[in-house]
């Protein structure tokens, strides 16, 4: 069902925005810091801060 620009989003599309939004700010924190692992390195716990 496609809403109109002035209809307000109904909650659970509120919430699926939201966490798409939460992955994206993730994903590119993670890249803008270089904290991307590939499948060769080896990390191990103690490589790892908090």
């Amino acid at each position: 069902m496609t809403r109109e620009w002035w209809q307000r989003a109904r909650p659970r599309e509120r919430v699926v925005a939201a966490d798409g939004a939460g992955h994206r700010t993730l994903a590119a924190t993670v890249r803008r810091q270089g904290l991307l692992l590939t499948r060769h390195d080896e990390a191990r716990p103690e490589d790892v801060r908090p």
